[in-house]
């Protein structure tokens, strides 16, 4: 079965983006069964548009709903449970978090 959202780079949210859109944090996984190609099209109209500040971050497993990784059911060790860090970093970055 075809999973349940895979809009192509005409469609779906990136149609919604302009140059006024904030800074934008962007985490997915390969296997999530929203497709990643929808995250990929939104940061690219994001740049295309001039848009704030943007991040992508791609990971190759995870699948959706891993969360910050505290859950039991995340496994140990996953590269995506890297994301608050990086998140963290970002709003460092904007001014928005202190540096440490």
């Amino acid at each position: 079965t075809e999973p349940p959202v895979s809009a192509g780079p005409d469609a779906a949210s990136a149609l919604n983006v302009t140059s006024r859109n904030p800074p934008t944090f962007l985490t997915q996984t390969e296997d999530d069964a929203a497709h990643v190609e929808n995250s990929l099209y939104f940061y690219l109209a994001l740049k295309k548009a001039g848009a704030a500040p943007s991040e992508l971050h791609v990971y190759p497993e995870g699948g959706h709903g891993y969360g910050r990784c505290t859950k039991p059911t995340v496994p140990k060790g996953l590269a995506v449970c890297s994301w608050p860090h990086r998140a963290a970093r970002f709003l460092q970055t904007l001014g928005v978090l202190p540096l440490l």
